[in-house]
């Protein structure tokens, strides 16, 4: 009886240590966040991922009653920034404000990056959505996307597309569009977009992707010509833009988005506090007028909903980049 006895207190004991456990992490998670909470952004200060991060931070204080304050780490295509979340303890005062390229590109570009967003990371939302612009060159021969399909297959391989380098969400949504239309465009990559805006105007090519802060002014001046949106909806702000995808490619969606992660790991209450505290900030009337200016659109989601959408984009993404052969590494 006395084994049994001790047994049952050693169970006991276990069980009550169990219990301390849990009820001190369902406690910190409860009342989290309790201290100030590192938002990394792999870009320098002044990017709109940067914009972005900075109006957010300053809005989620003010949500949760907290600093949440943002820390630039650049480098390698947001790949430095990116990776040192990844690495970070799951405990919620780590984050990271990420967008399309280093979370749903690179995979596809990089045969050794150093993460995997959809394993080493929890989506906790959605910040924005940033539609692009098929802009063409004002003495283009066409008025809308059919009929520049049709004056670019009249001149297969003698027009040129620009980006604003290989790799860009520009270059991949036009090699998307050629391979759902059959047109034969070259491609220049530029140091930039406003450099390849330049030349559009220029003429040297005759078509890119664009988003609205460039190409609306330079359309209402007569620079350029706008044929499209790559969205599957029209804009708000550009209601009188038609989609690509109601001119004959139906489906088609080529956007940047922006969106909140914390490494995977991170307890799910935190990330549902979070997201409700995000969902909050992105209506606000601070970043509404942020957004306004980068030609973006709030977006709200679930935490389920942003990785589903993250999930897809990796093997949409991925898929457009073998087929055109695009490599980086």
């Amino acid at each position: 009886m006395g084994i049994v006895r001790a047994h049952a207190r050693f169970a006991a004991l276990a069980l009550t240590s169990a219990l301390a456990v849990w009820s001190g992490v369902a406690l910190a998670q409860s009342v989290y966040p309790s201290g100030p909470v590192r938002i990394v952004v792999g870009w320098p200060p002044g990017q709109t991922t940067d914009i972005v991060a900075r109006v957010v931070a300053e809005q989620l204080s003010r949500e949760v009653g907290q600093q949440f304050v943002v820390e630039n780490k650049p480098g390698a295509a947001g790949i430095i920034g990116t990776e040192f979340v990844k690495n970070a303890k799951p405990d919620g005062y780590t984050l990271s404000i990420n967008s399309t390229g280093p979370m749903a590109i690179n995979p596809g570009l990089y045969k050794q990056l150093p993460y995997d967003p959809v394993k080493d990371f929890a989506a906790v939302g959605m910040i924005v959505k940033v539609p692009i612009y098929l802009a063409v060159n004002k003495d283009v021969p066409a008025n809308n996307f059919a009929e520049f399909v049709t004056y670019v297959k009249a001149n297969p391989g003698k027009l040129a597309y620009g980006s604003g380098g290989n790799g860009t969400t520009a270059q991949l949504a036009t090699e998307m569009l050629k391979g759902l239309t059959g047109m034969d465009l070259n491609h220049i990559p530029y140091k930039g977009n406003p450099a390849a805006m330049t030349d559009l105007i220029g003429g040297r090519v005759v078509a890119m992707f664009d988003s609205a802060p460039s190409v609306i002014p330079r359309l209402k001046a007569g620079q350029i010509k706008v044929l499209g949106i790559a969205a599957l909806s029209r804009s708000a702000n550009e209601p009188d833009i038609p989609t690509i995808a109601e001119q004959g490619v139906p489906g088609f969606e080529a956007m940047t988005w922006i969106g909140l992660f914390a490494p995977a790991g991170t307890p799910r209450p935190i990330v549902d506090r979070l997201n409700a505290a995000l969902n909050k900030v992105v209506l606000s009337p601070a970043l509404s007028n942020t957004l306004e200016k980068a030609g973006a659109e709030p977006a709200q989601t679930t935490p389920d909903e942003f990785a589903a959408t993250l999930k897809k984009e990796v093997a949409s993404w991925g898929k457009v980049i073998r087929d055109a052969n695009i490599k980086l590494d």
